[in-house]
């Protein structure tokens, strides 16, 4: 049961991702990993037409079993005629992977719902959706404040949304709560916030250095508890019945190994309740260089 709401990212087969700058896959690796997933029952792939070679990469290989979910990346202002434009990312996303269909589209920068041209954007994807090119439409976001904004606007079907320890305060989870009545598919993702919540708190970025003690004090709580990081953020999220789907993802075979092992002998209500915090700085990703 828990495997099938596993989702796994795709987002470290490319070279040079996140903080710890990811060695990327070829495409020996991702046989390995896609083997790994299948006899592990996870079917749920999650990918981007952004991660450069990603979608061609894993559609060398017969993605019947899978079910996928990609993401449209930020509409270039140059571009006059979005229907088509937005047509053609679709179609040949669709041919790279060899599929029929996604299991949902994502607008990788939600934003451009919100823009002017907004209804067109829309409108196509709904166009896609009764073509059955496309099974569910949705948004990627950070913050609260833009899902608000969207879902007041757009019948949107799914939303991506991260959540973590560090990450789950009381008022995304109100929200949660509304989009999950409304019957809002939701998908969390950065569940390790790109894997500095597994990171030893001796070796942090510099960027990340000022919070030292939040990280200190996960070390402790698991120390004390015996669980162990991976366990403890899997738990945050993996038993909240809120979410349908929870990104994972990996660097290598290993540490997918790992991951699984965590699942399965993780201690399903044991984790840290009280680390969540406001600080923008340490739980946006997009801002660890500006600070």
């Amino acid at each position: 049961m828990t495997n099938n709401k596993l989702c796994f990212g795709t987002a470290n087969f490319v070279k040079n991702y996140g903080i710890n700058k990811s060695e990327g896959y070829n495409q020996k690796k991702v046989k390995i990993i896609l083997n790994l997933l299948k006899q592990n029952k996870i079917k749920y792939i999650d990918t981007a037409i952004n991660y450069k070679n990603v979608e061609r990469k894993i559609g060398k290989f017969n993605l019947n079993f899978f079910e996928i979910y990609t993401k449209i990346p930020e509409i270039p202002k140059k571009i006059k005629n979005i229907d088509l434009w937005i047509h053609n990312q679709i179609t040949l996303s669709l041919k790279k992977t060899n599929k029929f269909f996604f299991e949902g589209v994502f607008l990788h920068n939600p934003e451009d719902l919100l823009k002017n041209k907004n209804k067109q954007i829309f409108n196509t994807l709904e166009t896609l959706k009764k073509q059955k090119k496309i099974k569910k439409i949705g948004v990627s976001v950070y913050d609260l404040k833009t899902l608000k904004r969207i879902i007041k606007e757009f019948k949107i079907d799914i939303i991506q949304i991260p959540y973590n320890l560090f990450d789950r305060g009381q008022k995304k989870k109100e929200l949660l709560n509304i989009l999950k009545k409304n019957k809002i598919e939701i998908h969390a993702r950065s569940i390790f916030l790109q894997g500095v919540l597994l990171m030893d708190s001796n070796k942090l970025p510099q960027s990340l250095k000022k919070w030292k003690s939040k990280f200190i004090q996960l070390e402790n709580w698991c120390m004390k508890n015996k669980v162990s990081k991976i366990q403890a953020c899997l738990n945050a999220v993996l038993e909240d019945k809120i979410f349908n789907k929870v990104l994972i993802s990996v660097e290598n075979e290993k540490q997918l190994f790992q991951l699984l092992n965590a699942i399965n002998k993780r201690n399903k209500k044991n984790y840290p309740k009280n680390l969540q915090t406001n600080e923008k700085k340490l739980i946006d990703p997009r801002l660890w260089k500006k600070n």
